[in-house]
């Protein structure tokens, strides 16, 4: 059996609710039943409301991007 993770990335805009959220990236990766990576996906979306990327970067953490 094989599981897609998937990724989205969006804007933040911390202490302002007068900007709107949206998607920026989308990424994803198929993984068998062994947790082994059998596909990749990703890719960036135009955004159509803010003109400007956040600053506020997340804590998200990547644990299995350096395993081999």
């Amino acid at each position: 059996m094989n599981y897609i993770v998937l990724d989205l990335e969006a804007t933040c805009w911390e202490n302002d609710r007068t900007k709107q959220n949206e998607i920026i990236e989308i990424g994803a990766v198929k993984i068998n039943d062994k947790l082994k990576i059998v596909d990749e996906f990703q890719t960036f979306i135009k955004r159509n409301y803010s003109g400007t990327h956040s600053t506020q970067i997340g804590g998200a953490k990547h644990p299995g991007r350096n395993r081999k």
